[in-house]
């Protein structure tokens, strides 16, 4: 483990064709050591910790690249396929996974139509496709050989193994679902699910396929990460400003951590116990904590605090 906390900026407009910047970020300091330029808008991006090797996502060239960690030398760009047949457009990219005892890379498409792409670390090219398995969200269960996706009202599962995937389950207990990640909880193989729509953390069961709690946490829950080892479940609420740190065994909220503007995705040192959280700025220079630049931020906390 290199020790250094990777960032994707694609700037204050994704789409006004300047490049975009992968940042190397010292976690103790938050200070930025290395700034690498990217032609294509970066956007989602995994790490392989044992191979160290870097994947940045570019949702809107629907590509891959892969970079060598130890001189963020960029090493090969991975063109994704696929047409959505109801609008003729190609579909997007979304979230990259790492399979580490595999190596093997996994990306989603937000389309619910859409697939997941298989790319294999090894060689950095694409391996295939799990049909169907579209979905913003994904999460890896290694152990049983289980990868799921989120959506609008429902959450899918594969077999890894075979690339095929095994159920669709809808959520129905409430209307208009809106499950926008996910993450497994390897203790127990239990499902966590943010929902955007009703600001709550669904926990979900593979094996029933039902959702067995529902916690709430905030106006826009977005972000979802499981912390293991303090048995902790963390999820930013956007419109809310707020991260929630709910414990996993008993699903009690412990706290709720004011970060604004709009707290988005997490990263966890699990020795040390610090949590990083991306935060986004508004575009409205009326709304609560915009700022004139236009930059955006990292925030930390601890997880070992009480």
């Amino acid at each position: 483990m290199d020790h250094r906390l990777y960032v994707t900026s694609a700037g204050d407009d994704r789409r006004n064709g300047k490049p975009g910047h992968i940042l190397v970020i010292d976690p103790g300091s938050l200070t930025i050591l290395q700034s690498v330029e990217s032609a294509e808008k970066p956007f989602a991006l995994a790490v392989n910790r044992k191979t160290r090797t870097l994947y940045v996502g570019h949702s809107m060239d629907r590509r891959v690249s892969v970079y060598d960690m130890r001189d963020m030398a960029r090493t090969a760009v991975i063109q994704l396929d696929g047409i959505d047949k109801r609008s003729g457009k190609p579909y997007r990219s979304r979230q990259l996974l790492v399979d580490e005892t595999t190596n093997t890379v996994y990306v989603s498409s937000p389309s619910d139509d859409g697939p997941v792409w298989v790319i294999d670390g090894a060689t950095s090219t694409l391996r295939g496709t799990i049909e169907a398995m579209g979905g913003p969200g994904l999460a890896l269960d290694p152990v049983q050989g289980r990868l799921y996706t989120s959506g609008r009202g429902f959450w899918r599962l594969a077999d890894t193994k075979t690339g095929k995937m095994i159920a669709r389950h809808p959520v129905q207990d409430k209307p208009e679902r809106f499950l926008v990640n996910v993450d497994i909880d390897p203790k127990t193989s239990r499902l966590f699910a943010s929902d955007s729509k009703h600001g709550e953390l669904l926990v979900l069961e593979p094996a029933s396929g039902k959702a067995t709690n529902v916690v709430a946490t905030g106006a826009g829950a977005m972000g979802v990460k499981i912390n293991a080892p303090h048995e902790e479940v963390y999820v930013s609420n956007r419109q809310a400003g707020t991260v929630t740190v709910i414990d996993t065994n008993t699903l009690a909220v412990k706290r709720s951590i004011e970060i604004k503007p709009f707290p988005n995705s997490f990263a966890i040192d699990e020795t040390t116990g610090e949590v990083y959280v991306s935060v986004k700025q508004s575009r409205d220079p009326k709304s609560a904590g915009y700022r004139n630049d236009k930059k955006e931020s990292i925030a930390r906390f601890n997880a070992k605090m009480p």
